[in-house]
């Protein structure tokens, strides 16, 4: 069972999928050049983004420790990067 963790909510009224889809490629760029890639690996590129709403970005872990790891570990860098995505 996948566990739906909403990581970004109320950015924008105006982003649509595309925007949603180019700022979690970022994500996963950014995560893959300052993490080792063994911690790249294991916790984030198992993550699923999914487009819930024009403004709202939902992150599927494939299981509850993977779930809380990420939003102890990473769900704060997630948001910076999105301030700087969308503010920018």
């Amino acid at each position: 069972m996948t566990v739906a963790l909403a990581l970004l909510s109320s950015l924008t009224d105006s982003i649509d999928i595309h925007p949603m889809n180019k700022f979690w490629s970022h994500c996963l760029s950014q995560f893959e050049k300052e993490l080792p890639a063994q911690q790249f690996i294991t916790w984030i590129k198992p993550l699923i983004a999914q487009q819930v709403g024009p403004a709202s970005l939902t992150v599927v872990a494939p299981n509850r420790f993977v779930l809380q790891w990420v939003r102890d570990k990473f769900f704060s860098r997630i948001q910076t990067l999105a301030d700087e995505h969308f503010c920018t």
